[in-house]
């Protein structure tokens, strides 16, 4: 990885008074949260149409009324606790600025037109079956990496380990959950609040497995800004993004399986969207490293 990426601004970020914030408040925050699920929602209409064009053979469409009916009332009932989490002040409403599109809404939409190009060439993969397409920057960055991570996840361009997938995932995975993945990310913050007592994080070392491009990493700062946080991947690119976004926490390139830590060295460690892409017998060794690490 990059020097700049391997060295991060390791002070801890100035403390957010987290103020509860009011009953309309939040209600208002509810009301941005539906708004920027339904401009996902649109933008996931783009993905049909990609594979219609890149296969030439009209995608698969299942309706299930009562399926999608349960989906939208989950994703209602998600984003309201998620404001609900906020009004209740264990983390800041300056979440919303950090998520897209409201981080640069300017960029959110000129990021569009690669999304399609992009989203073309996985359903061309995907078609094909061909999971470990790379590019001769990405094919380089496999070496010394274990077998897992050696393919295209999703058939995403280049997996993990492309300058251009760490570009546009975020707003990938957004479309892919119809606005959802911000909340979701968020949902481990309370219960970390809960047990720390609602503290910023002074004297705390919490870990992140598999950060990506830093977008959880980016709330866990909000949410504990006094804490000595770190955060490991095996991506190179997506590490760079990430510390470009927070460069208060230590990003680190290693397997979330071979941590290199010494025993008892951290308060918390937490992972989202990591375990579904491991192997089981990988997913054991992550557990059993997790509680080498982990403080009793």
């Amino acid at each position: 990885m990059r020097e700049a990426a391997a060295r991060s601004n390791l002070t801890p970020s100035s403390p957010i008074k987290l103020r509860p914030v009011s009953r309309v408040e939040s209600q208002i925050l509810f009301g941005v949260s539906l708004f920027r699920s339904s401009i996902f929602t649109a933008e996931s209409l783009l993905l049909p149409l990609a594979e219609l064009i890149a296969t030439r053979r009209l995608p698969y469409l299942p309706f299930d009324l009562k399926l999608l009916t349960n989906i939208r009332r989950s994703l209602r009932q998600l984003l309201k606790e998620d404001a609900e989490r906020i009004a209740q002040g264990y983390y800041p409403a300056s979440v919303f600025l950090r998520s897209e599109p409201t981080s640069n809404p300017l960029e959110h939409f000129q990021r569009l037109p690669r999304i399609f190009q992009d989203a073309m060439s996985a359903s061309r993969r995907r078609s094909k079956k061909h999971s470990k397409d790379f590019s001769p920057a990405a094919k380089r960055r496999t070496e010394g990496l274990p077998a897992y991570y050696q393919r295209n996840f999703h058939y995403q361009t280049d997996g993990y380990l492309g300058e251009e997938s760490a570009a546009l995932y975020d707003h990938q995975v957004e479309i892919l959950f119809a606005g959802s993945a911000d909340p979701m990310r968020r949902m481990l913050l309370a219960p970390l609040k809960r047990h720390f007592a609602r503290s910023e994080g002074k004297g705390l070392r919490i870990l992140e497995l598999g950060c990506g491009s830093g977008s959880g990493t980016n709330f866990l700062r909000l949410a504990f800004p006094l804490a000595r946080i770190t955060a490991v991947d095996l991506s190179e690119p997506y590490l760079e993004v990430a510390a470009r976004r927070v460069p208060s926490v230590n990003f680190l390139p290693a397997a979330a399986e071979a941590l290199p830590f010494k025993d008892q060295e951290f308060d918390a460690v937490v992972s989202i969207f990591l375990f579904h892409e491991l192997p089981l017998e990988v997913r054991k060794a992550v557990l059993a490293e997790t509680h080498r690490v982990l403080k009793p």
